[in-house]
């Protein structure tokens, strides 16, 4: 079982004998779930719902381009103004995505406060939901007591919602009752480098080729039979990638909550993210409470192995494990590795008696 921190009961990880180009922390097993993907080489992050334990990250918080709404119930959503508290001051956008309706929901919230200070302020919002194919952007500032700057804009979704540099995002429909609720997937795009042992070995010089040979493989337009300028000399692009080029295949992570299981959504992941490195997925109900899982639609543990299983993911974390099952939360782990042998979840926080008998979280 993973360690989580004892403030937050949440955890990050990276595995030692496995380098990842980010790190992630995820919410304790029946804590209000969040997701956070931190790239710390790029200075960015990203963060999936925002429950409670995304109070006092305020460091990270400073990072995060993209936050990411499966849907509106309080749990997903109660972090939201502590995030809009911590940007006040910052000159920059927030991206904020989910699924219809969410524009609505944030505005609400953000006219619940007097924005008496706000014309000094130079935080953008800029809001995304989406619905069977089209995207709608409202754009909120906040020196505009977080009025729209314009009318909202309606565009068509295809491919990712969301294409950076280094990393893309796309998002499934779930099913949620009369929720509307998305799914996501981060993939990483591959990296390029050049081997500079095996450069050294053979005695090549650096130069401004490395830079354009690296661009062409990422472009995907070298060629076997293409030529590039090396120390003079016309050398073969299919040698130069055979001896020096090396590909770090891209992560893909999973963020899955709230839901109940249905074909239709798990054959479109399965398109999305086939081999997934991590799976984050709800597991609500255990097995023997199935029928409670069809009432709340949520997912049990077994329905989430089997998902893990179906996209033949390197690991499965649970997560939104109902209180229910408190003391033995883990007894969710133990049902899912039935199905899916490597699951995991984060160690919920110990407790320790108080001075007055009573249970305290560490």
């Amino acid at each position: 079982m993973m360690e989580g921190s004892r403030e937050a009961g949440a955890a990050s990880f990276q595995s030692a004998d496995d380098k990842w180009a980010f790190r992630w922390q995820l919410s304790g097993p029946s804590q209000d779930p969040f997701l956070l993907v931190d790239f710390e080489n790029d200075g960015l992050a990203v963060l999936f719902d925002c429950g409670v334990r995304v109070w006092g990250k305020v460091k990270t918080i400073l990072k995060v381009r993209h936050l990411l709404i499966t849907h509106a119930h309080i749990d997903h959503l109660i972090g939201f103004d502590h995030i809009i508290r911590s940007l006040l001051g910052e000159n920059k956008t927030l991206f904020v995505h989910g699924p219809e309706g969410i524009t609505r929901r944030l505005s609400a919230k953000l006219e619940g406060y007097d924005w008496d200070k706000s014309a000094e302020q130079e935080l953008i919002l800029d809001i995304r939901e989406y619905r069977d194919g089209v995207g709608t952007r409202s754009v909120l500032a906040c020196n505009r007591r977080f009025e729209p700057v314009s009318a909202p804009e309606t565009f068509s979704v295809y491919g990712p919602i969301i294409d950076e540099k280094h990393f893309a995002i796309h998002t499934v429909r779930v099913a949620h009752g009369g929720s509307p609720c998305l799914a996501y997937v981060l993939s990483e795009k591959d990296s390029v480098r050049i081997d500079k042992d095996r450069l050294d070995a053979l005695g090549v010089e650096p130069g401004p080729w490395v830079g354009e040979l690296i661009r062409r493989v990422e472009a995907g337009s070298a060629a076997d039979n293409d030529l590039i300028t090396v120390g003079g000399s016309e050398t073969s692009i299919s040698d130069l990638v055979r001896d020096l080029v090396r590909v770090r295949r891209g992560r893909v992570v999973v963020y899955i909550t709230d839901t109940v299981y249905e074909d239709g959504w798990v054959d479109r992941l399965k398109e999305l993210a086939t081999g997934a490195d991590l799976v984050v997925c709800e597991s609500t109900f255990l097995q023997a409470d199935s029928h409670l899982a069809s009432v709340y639609h949520h997912l049990t543990s077994v329905q989430a192995a089997r998902i893990a299983r179906e996209l033949d993911a390197r690991q499965l974390m649970l997560f939104h494990v109902s209180s229910r099952y408190h003391p033995n939360l883990f007894q969710a782990v133990q049902e899912a590795r039935s199905v899916f042998p490597r699951t995991d979840m984060i160690q919920p926080a110990r407790r320790t008696q108080s001075r007055r008998g009573r249970k305290v979280s560490e």
